[in-house]
This record gives C-alpha cells, sequence and structure tokens, in this order.
C-alpha cells in the first residue's frame, strides 16, 4: 500500500532525526541535510562493514571467489572511490596509504573525515557548482558536486553488499544496514 505524507504521518516521518527532515522553508530538504545525512549513514556503515572484516583470517580478506571478488578489492575499490571523488571536489589529491588493513583503515577514516568537513564548509550553491571530470578512458563529464556525492554514496553501498555477502559467507555478518533502519535508531 502506498502512502503519502498525511497518512504516514504518525508513523515513520515523525520517527526520523531532525536533521533529515529539516527543511528550508520550501517544502524541500538542503544538499547539505540530505547528503549530510548520507554521509553520516555511508561512515556508519563502512565502519561495520571494516569492523566485521576484521574476524576474516588475511587468505580468506584476500582470497578471491569464482566471480574475481575479494573482501579486499571489494573494500579498496570502495575507499579509492570516496578518495579519488574528493580530490575531485576539492581539489587536494588524495593521499596514499599503504597496501595493509591498517592503511585500510585509515583511508576510510581519512576520506570520512574529509567527507564530513566538505559538506560542513559548502552552502547550497557550493553543492550546485560543476565539475569537470573523466573517466579513463571516456569523454570528459561535467556534472554538479550534489549529484556526484549522491553517486559516491550509492557506489559505497554496492561495494557494501558485495562485502557484507563475502562477511555472511565467512561467517561474520556485518548484519542488517538499512538506511531507514540507521534513521529510525538516532530518532
Amino acid at each position: 500500500m502506498l502512502m503519502n505524507r498525511e497518512s504516514c504521518s504518525d508513523t515513520i516521518v515523525e520517527r526520523v532525526p531532525k536533521a533529515a527532515a529539516a527543511t528550508t522553508g520550501k517544502d524541500t530538504v538542503s544538499y547539505a541535510t540530505q547528503l549530510g545525512s548520507l554521509v553520516d549513514y555511508n561512515r556508519w556503515a563502512n565502519e561495520r562493514i571494516v569492523a566485521a572484516s576484521e574476524a576474516v583470517p588475511d587468505k580468506q580478506f584476500a582470497r578471491k571467489d569464482a566471480n574475481g571478488l575479494s573482501l579486499q578489492g571489494a573494500l579498496r575499490h570502495a575507499v579509492g572511490t570516496q578518495l579519488w571523488w574528493l580530490g575531485n571536489w576539492t581539489g587536494v589529491p588524495p593521499p596514499r596509504y599503504e597496501q595493509s588493513r591498517d592503511g585500510l583503515r585509515r583511508a576510510y577514516a581519512d576520506s570520512h573525515d574529509r567527507l564530513d568537513e566538505l559538506v560542513a564548509a559548502t552552502d547550497e550553491a557550493g553543492w550546485e557548482r560543476i565539475i569537470e571530470f573523466a573517466f579513463s578512458p571516456g569523454e570528459p563529464l561535467a556534472l554538479p558536486i550534489w549529484l556526484t556525492m549522491a553517486q559516491v554514496m550509492m557506489h559505497g553501498t554496492q561495494h557494501r553488499a558485495e562485502a557484507a555477502v563475502l562477511l555472511t559467507r565467512a561467517g561474520h555478518s556485518p548484519g542488517n544496514m538499512d538506511y531507514i533502519l540507521w534513521l529510525l535508531d538516532r530518532a
């Protein structure tokens, strides 16, 4: 059954945190509010995945499955993507991290801190700023920062899901990581 905002006002809408429901006064939610919520969730979810992965032995952590996917590869790719985009958004290239679990933890912590700083420092007009980038090989693209940040958050969801499957197969499920449940837990 579909519900409109009025019919569900006594349920989920009243339980989400004020930060996720704050409006700009125009029946819209600000970029900073929307993206800040996604960035906060992203940190929480990444920390759960990385923590669960600590229980996996090194060989299993690096081992590729029949599809060529490894826990190590999924986590490195996800954090590498966050860092690559942070460089595009800020003009500050990401530092290099050692290829170890400790290096991976530092890369995640650094990228989360940098994402928090970016959200805090960017006003509504800043989110509309167009950035130019290219995937190699490929045509140059130009999109607003808000749209590319939303893409990075969704990209992380994909790779966390892959990592969660591998962790669950290894007997170390990170548990339920739904965004809506994260919101409700903070209400």
